[in-house]
């Protein structure tokens, strides 16, 4: 799986309301506690090589005006181990 197929698939636990609040799914918060759990147990250069890899770990859901940006587990990990 592609970091871009990776990022398409999660889009789908997000819900961008018109009023601009967004809503995880259970899938969602799983990613952002398996997010925390990655952070914590790696060294601080392997988190510095992730961020300054070039590629975000981040997706972005956007409706009508109202854009949110989250990072994102899989993604992290995705990038981590590529």
């Amino acid at each position: 799986m592609t970091i871009d197929e990776c990022i398409d698939n999660t889009k789908k636990y997000y819900i961008l309301e018109s009023s601009g609040k967004m809503n995880e799914t259970r899938d969602a918060q799983m990613s952002q506690k398996m997010l925390a759990c990655i952070i914590y147990s790696i060294s601080d250069d392997c988190a510095l090589e992730v961020e300054n890899s070039g590629m975000e770990p981040v997706i972005t859901i956007k409706k009508g005006t109202h854009k949110k940006t989250n990072k994102y587990g899989p993604i992290f990990l995705k990038i981590m181990i590529s």
